[in-house]
């Protein structure tokens, strides 16, 4: 069988992992690692869902590098690593080869092959990189490039679209449904059944706003919770479950320093929610006290961290009962008995 040398010598673009599997056999992979080891670069193409043509070429080899050690005896189109320029002239001018680039201490040239493949040589003294893409692989990787931008865009657009609510101050019932609008789902559920939701929660009873806080999934946002929370009529137990689940035993470290909160973390929007809540608890925003809720085990977590006054009292409300007597409302039971919508965002 030839050499590894001879047969890279002779591979080209288009070649498939299984054909490069072959020149290179797994089981001696310490004496060539798949091409490296004697100077040979491989790139393949993209999953069909990367390239605007909806192709899957993941698995086609689409460019390849040889560069030192590969051996001076063995060419491509007459060209041999370690040659230098004038060396060159001859078969660069057959291909009809043009220079594309230049710096101090180097050249690059580029040109077509008989074949259609695209040639680049780059010169550092003498030849250092001898490149052969597939043909017009120059225009296939702007089509990606182009098709990756507008893709970007579209994300940031997206996602811009979908972060609006946070900026909406004014109006609690406009933030919940501009999240609504623009909620992305991640299961079969459709975007307009964030909307039903979000209708559905702004004629809920109390209990059944509390229902809705246990089942939320808070990785779509926190503008439902946001939006219950900031009710007259919030049950101090439902304005507890949210608290408690922002975890306050994480921010106990910070002191209630906002600052320190948004320079180390990724968090802020849940701490801001959570101290909004403590204040509100505090000044006695919330009357209501028909849910029940005990804090107990919440409180038994944070005193694991071995929190000091200064800790406690810069998180946990002032306020704060062990246990709160009410119509327990809990995923155990049910929720009680209410009616909860078929949309669940648990």
């Amino acid at each position: 069988m030839p050499g590894y040398e001879e047969q890279i010598a002779l591979l080209r673009p288009l070649a498939t992992r299984a054909d490069l599997d072959r020149i290179f056999p797994r089981e001696k992979f310490k004496e060539h690692q798949s091409g490296r080891a004697l100077g040979l670069a491989t790139y393949y193409g993209e999953q069909a869902n990367n390239d605007p043509r909806g192709v899957a070429t993941n698995n086609v080899l689409e460019s390849m590098a040889v560069e030192a050690p590969f051996p001076a005896m063995f060419d491509f189109y007459g060209f041999s690593i370690g040659m230098d320029l004038p060396s060159a002239g001859a078969a660069m001018a057959k291909i009809g080869m043009r220079e594309t680039a230049s710096g101090p201490g180097f050249q690059r040239f580029e040109g077509i092959t008989p074949e259609g493949y695209e040639v680049e040589l780059l010169f550092r003294e003498t030849l250092t990189q001898i490149r052969l893409s597939q043909p017009g692989h120059s225009a296939i990787k702007e089509q990606r490039r182009t098709f990756w931008l507008a893709r970007s865009e579209a994300e940031e657009a997206a996602r811009k679209r979908a972060n609006a609510w946070k900026h909406i101050t004014g109006d609690d019932d406009q933030m919940l449904m501009e999240w609504a609008a623009h909620c992305k789902p991640w299961n079969d559920s459709s975007e307009s059944a964030f909307a039903r939701f979000a209708r559905w929660l702004q004629s809920a009873s109390s209990d059944e706003r509390h229902a809705a806080a246990l089942i939320c999934n808070w990785d779509y946002g926190l503008a439902p919770l946001l939006w219950i929370s900031r009710r007259p009529d919030c049950d101090i137990a439902t304005a507890l479950l949210i608290f408690f689940g922002c975890s306050p035993e994480y921010y106990l470290q910070f002191c209630g320093n906002r600052e320190r909160v948004k320079s180390q973390t990724s968090s802020l929007e849940t701490f801001d929610m959570m101290m909004a809540i403590k204040s509100r608890l505090e000044a006695g925003f919330y009357t209501r006290s028909e849910i029940f809720f005990d804090a107990a085990d919440a409180d038994q977590i944070i005193r694991r961290h071995n929190p000091t006054d200064e800790h406690l009292s810069s998180v946990l409300p002032n306020n704060l009962k062990t246990r709160y007597e009410g119509r327990k409302i809990t995923r155990e039971n049910k929720f009680g008995g209410l009616q909860i919508p078929p949309f669940g965002i648990a």
